[in-house]
């Protein structure tokens, strides 16, 4: 229904200085069309893209390609979503936008903005798992995702409890803890002691306050410069 998931698109101040923190982490950059109307950037792991916006939006946003969006606009109006951009036209770049119960942004756009190769890339992140997301009603957020055609799953309890929802694309998890920040993009990596050595070599803040609950032997919570919080666990946890 969203159609292909493109990037993870974060909002930075100072997309520099975000492009080099991601960078030193191990991530690569690919080729970006000139779309949007400010500085865009695109930084892969091979599996994991983030798009890089010098705009205003809030929080982290899944971006998705969907071909056609003119006529599969009407269907998501039927189906009640309210649309908080709506820019459709035969001489624009066509884009819809509209967020979730608790405020995730979901953006479709008409077509690919960056180069869909995926370069053999190491990040110190490890294997991306999902983005971690708080919600006020789990009931309502649940069937949210559900109508656009996610798969609820069993409550997991690593690294915090929380209601899988997957599709080919990606695994979101919905959680109403205390103490996240709305969104986290959680990682596992196999050595968590080697890859906190490394982190430091490389100048990248460690100390950062985790979650109540999570033991600093198995998890490092990472901040990237526009406020991305960044999740590292332990395989063995």
């Amino acid at each position: 229904m969203l159609g292909r998931l493109s990037e993870l698109s974060i909002s930075t101040s100072d997309i520099l200085d975000s492009w080099n923190f991601y960078t030193r982490l191990g991530f690569t950059t690919t080729s970006s069309a000139d779309i949007w109307p400010y500085r865009y950037s695109v930084v892969t792991d091979g599996r994991l893209s983030l798009g890089l916006h010098e705009n205003n939006l809030s929080g982290v946003v899944l971006t998705y390609v969907l071909p056609d969006i003119n006529q599969h606009f009407l269907s998501f109006k039927k189906q009640g979503i309210v649309f908080e951009l709506e820019q459709l036209g035969d001489q624009r770049f066509n884009e819809l936008l509209f967020r979730s119960p608790d405020g995730t942004c979901i953006r479709l756009i008409e077509a690919p903005t960056y180069s869909q190769l995926t370069p053999d890339a190491i990040s110190l992140l490890g294997w991306f798992e999902q983005p971690l997301m708080a919600s006020h009603n789990l009931k309502a957020a649940t069937r949210f995702w559900e109508n656009l055609q996610f798969v609820s799953m069993p409550e997991e309890h690593l690294p915090v409890s929380h209601i899988p929802l997957i599709n080919d694309a990606i695994s979101l998890g919905l959680h109403t803890a205390r103490g996240w920040a709305n969104e986290t993009l959680w990682f596992r990596v196999h050595d968590i002691s080697d890859v906190r050595g490394k982190l430091r070599s490389r100048d990248i803040a460690v100390n950062n306050p985790l979650p109540p609950g999570l033991d600093p032997a198995h998890h490092v919570m990472l901040r990237a410069p526009e406020g991305t919080q960044l999740l590292l666990s332990s395989m063995s946890e």
